[in-house]
C-alpha cells in the first residue's frame, strides 16, 4: 500500500496530522533534514512526501538535485510562494502529463 509522508516544522506537520496523515516527521529549527529524508525515501510503502521549502534549502544542492530525480517516492516542495513551474515538474513527475501544454 502506497503512503503519503511529510517532513517538516511542527506547524507544518499539523495539518496534515490533522487530515488523518500519520507518517508525519517534525524536525526542529537547528536539525539538519537530510538523514530523515534519507530514512524516509528508504521505505519502500512511501510513495510521496511532502516537505516544505525552507526545510530543502537546508539540504545540500547535490542531494536536493538527486531527491528531485527520484522517480519513487516523488517529492513535492511546497511553499508560501509556490512558483507555476515548480507545481508543473511535480504533476508532471508524478502522473506523466504536462497540464499546461499549449495547443
Amino acid at each position: 500500500m502506497s503512503e503519503i509522508a511529510v517532513i517538516g516544522s511542527s506547524e507544518f506537520a499539523l495539518g496534515f496530522q490533522l487530515a488523518g496523515i500519520r507518517n508525519v516527521v517534525e524536525l526542529g529549527e537547528n536539525e539538519n533534514p537530510s538523514e530523515k529524508i534519507q530514512e524516509l525515501t528508504s521505505k519502500p510503502e512511501v510513495s510521496i512526501i511532502v516537505t516544505e521549502e525552507n526545510l530543502m534549502k537546508k539540504v545540500s544542492e547535490d542531494e536536493r538535485m538527486k531527491l528531485e530525480a527520484m522517480i519513487k517516492p516523488v517529492i513535492v516542495v511546497l511553499s508560501r510562494e509556490l512558483a507555476a513551474e515548480g507545481l508543473r515538474k511535480s504533476i508532471i513527475k508524478a502522473i506523466g502529463v504536462d497540464l499546461w501544454r499549449e495547443g
